[in-house]
């Protein structure tokens, strides 16, 4: 017997068809009944039917035995409808399926086995993608993927010694190295070799357990490896499983988008893939509908009941703060109704106490009354600290003279100033109090360092300061007058 390879190809121009059939009850014994077979679907110059971001392999339709009638397109895609009828001189198949990976819409298959069983005609429709394919397929003699000569089977083309998954031909058909041959295992193994058979010095029988084949360096089932599924690295989806060499979601479930869903209570492909209930809905057997107690409101289930925003009748809005309880706007226990809300008067700031009664600038309200903050007092209206504030210093209405600052209830000149005739100022440069309270400078003088100073260039001459470089009354000294029809001029008249 020899070895079976599984055939990962890239995306293909013709979609791969496999079709599982299984034996259906006959109306009578006359009518034909086909056992299993493998069906090579015979290739035209266009492809049966296009396909785009899936890898697909298997140009062949499989009929195999079976207690269900399954049918699969492409590398899985389980059919939404099937119907196999047995005639007396065929036997008819009528397949559908919606939401295959990279197909779009709808794809029907219709096709015929003859009396013979060995040869299955038919057409494939996909409107979304404008194909109407006929197609035929013959009985081929490598139905399960493993050639037995002692059978009668055989690959294609006949004369080889194995065949892959699609019954193409492949090398080390005895699965047994021989060195002499030129054949030899990769990557060396000490018992074995991979499906290349491809090493030196091997000369060992290449076999794995009964049932499992060897894809790369380990032995797998390829009926149940969901890693391998039919043929080596052929790889089911998350959640499908490998049944009879065919990926499979679990019963009671369908291919949408990619992964396995329940139709039946999937909110989100409810019924049919990409059927999406409305928010708060959930799916029950594959209709939307709304939880007990719930009605659907603006798009949405809602339950009347207990939302305000719908309470008692689809859009009436409860007021802010209200609560919806029994299909009825309510107050919340501890608030009362104040305008056009629900608010709690014992710490509301502008319903203190009752509704309207609004607390006062720095006040908030407490129990029910406007308080001032901890440490401070109402004084003239307004919440005041008065250990700080300058105008209620210790005191409301305890004003602190012009300058100074109030400091723990006291008022105080700034450090660096004095207090003078009720205000706080710097005896060091006040001219009104240079050097002292009342001592003022004269006319162009300024103090500087608590003493009464004339500019630079200047002197004072009686009570102001002057130049008398320039002054015609007090030209070079004080007291010198120019005549009238002459100025000072670097203190002389000129």
């Amino acid at each position: 017997m020899g070895t079976r390879r599984g055939m990962a190809s890239p995306v293909r121009a013709a979609c791969a068809l496999a079709l599982i059939v299984a034996g259906v009850p006959l109306a009578s014994e006359a009518r034909v009944r086909c056992t299993g077979g493998r069906y090579l679907v015979q290739r035209s110059a266009s492809p049966i039917i296009a396909a785009s971001g899936v890898e697909l392999v298997h140009d062949a339709l499989v009929v195999g035995p079976g207690d269900a009638q399954l049918l699969s397109l492409g590398d899985g895609c389980p059919a939404t409808a099937v119907r196999f009828t047995q005639k007396k001189t065929l036997t008819l198949v009528r397949a559908r399926w919606i939401g295959c990976p990279g197909i779009a819409g709808r794809v029907r298959l219709r096709a015929r086995l003859d009396r013979s069983c060995e040869r299955m005609k038919g057409v494939v429709v996909a409107r979304r993608l404008n194909i109407r394919k006929p197609f035929t397929a013959t009985l081929s003699r490598c139905g399960d993927n493993i050639v037995d000569t002692t059978g009668g089977e055989q690959c294609e083309p006949p004369g080889t010694a194995t065949c892959d998954a699609s019954c193409l031909t492949i090398g080390c058909g005895d699965g047994v190295v021989d060195p002499n041959a030129g054949e030899q295992c990769e990557p060396p193994l000490s018992t074995g070799c991979d499906v290349n058979c491809h090493s030196v010095s091997c000369g060992t029988q290449c076999d794995c357990s009964a049932g499992q084949v060897s894809c790369g360096s380990a032995c797998v089932d390829l009926q149940t490896d969901t890693s391998n599924c039919g043929a080596c690295r052929k790889t089911c989806l998350a959640d499908q499983q490998c049944m009879l060499g065919h990926c499979a979601c679990p019963a009671g479930q369908r291919i949408c988008a990619g992964q396995c869903v329940d139709r039946q209570t999937d909110p989100t492909n409810c019924g049919s893939c990409g059927n999406v209930c409305l928010p708060g809905a959930i799916c029950v057997s594959g209709n939307c509908a709304c939880p007990i107690g719930e009605r659907v409101c603006a798009g949405a289930c809602v339950d009347r009941q207990s939302d305000p925003q719908n309470c008692g009748n689809c859009g009436r809005v409860c007021l802010p703060g209200a609560v919806c309880s029994r299909g009825s706007c309510g107050c919340p226990q501890g608030t009362k109704l104040c305008g056009t809300g629900c608010v709690d008067t014992q710490s509301d700031f502008n319903n203190c106490g009752q509704c309207g009664s609004v607390c006062l600038s720095g006040e908030f309200c407490s129990a029910g009354r406007c308080v001032c903050a901890d440490g401070n007092r109402l004084c003239g209206g307004a919440c005041v600290d008065p250990g700080s504030d300058p105008g209620n210093c210790g005191g409301c209405g305890k004003v602190c003279q012009p300058g100074a600052v109030c400091s723990v209830g006291n008022c105080k000149c700034p450090p660096g100033t004095d207090s003078c005739a009720g205000a706080c100022v710097d005896k060091r440069s006040d001219a009104n109090n240079c050097g002292g309270c009342g001592k003022v400078c004269l006319a162009g003088e300024s103090c500087s360092g608590g003493r009464c100073i004339c500019a630079d260039g200047k002197a004072i001459c009686g009570n102001a300061c002057v130049d008398k470089q320039t002054d015609p009354g007090n030209c070079g000294s004080c007291g010198t007058v120019c005549p009238l029809d002459k100025s000072c001029t670097s203190g002389r008249c000129r």
